[in-house]
């Protein structure tokens, strides 16, 4: 990466694991249904309600790129902020909407 704005999300969204590492659930749509990916983050600034976080990058996956989608954030992507303690990954799961009150994320 370059010099890309830093991802920020709610502070509910972020997990540890039982390897003691950070994970936040991406909530990804397959074939009518969704899917709980655990991210590994970084965990940056934190603000009253959002963290800044950054991707940590699987080792050399340029050999096996396909699918790689699933395995990032971006601006936009949904996350699980609640019910979130018990996922597994790839666990199905049906997402609920929250508003927030800022537009801008």
């Amino acid at each position: 990466g370059s010099d890309e704005h830093p991802l920020s999300v709610p502070r509910d969204a972020l997990v540890r694991n039982v390897s003691g590492k950070t994970v936040v659930w991406k909530a990804v749509e397959e074939a009518d249904s969704w899917q709980a990916v655990p991210i590994e983050v970084r965990v940056g600034a934190a603000g009253d309600e959002r963290v800044a976080i950054s991707i940590v990058e699987k080792g050399d996956t340029a050999a096996n790129n396909s699918g790689t989608d699933r395995e990032t954030l971006t601006a936009g992507d949904r996350i699980v902020i609640r019910g979130h303690e018990r996922l597994q990954p790839m666990q199905k799961i049906k997402p609920l909407l929250l508003q927030e009150e800022d537009p801008g994320w």
